[in-house]
């Protein structure tokens, strides 16, 4: 739409001028507007990204328990970093920590199992009748020993 476009409607040179004006404003005004909420909706989907990989990280026994616990208007996102989540969650692992699951560790033994060979008569005679049994299927030569 242009200035000649509007007068060959029959509008004079001025109020066609004004016209163009009001809608560039109008345009203007619309872009902007979707410019922010745009941003808006592209700020929310990656705040929404960040927090569920930190919950998926978390070991949490409920995620969606968990989410339910937290502020997502105190997550903030500063300089192209988030804040104000792992602060939420420290504070919940603090106050609730049955709500995530328990750093397991390896267990670390001190010293070897007994072998087949190392079984004493006091062992054998305090097995039960299913180890004995095992026992003799694996070396019938120390089960005779030690039934003795």
């Amino acid at each position: 739409m242009n200035i000649e476009f509007l007068t060959n409607l029959g509008l004079s040179e001025e109020t066609a001028s004004a016209v163009l004006e009001e809608v560039n404003v109008l345009l203007e005004n619309e872009f902007a507007r979707g410019e922010k909420e745009g941003l808006s909706q592209l700020e929310s989907y990656k705040r929404s990204e960040y927090i569920e990989d930190e919950l998926s990280k978390t070991k949490a026994k409920n995620p969606e328990l968990l989410k339910s616990l937290l502020d997502f208007d105190s997550v903030v996102c500063e300089d192209g970093e988030f804040s104000g989540l792992i602060e939420q969650l420290d504070q919940l692992r603090e106050e609730n920590p049955f709500l995530f699951e328990e750093e397991s560790t390896v267990p670390k033994f001190s010293r070897k199992a007994k072998s087949c060979d190392q079984i004493t008569k006091k062992d054998f005679d305090a097995m039960p009748y299913a180890q004995r049994v095992s026992l003799f299927s694996k070396n019938p030569a120390l089960y005779n020993e030690l039934k003795g």
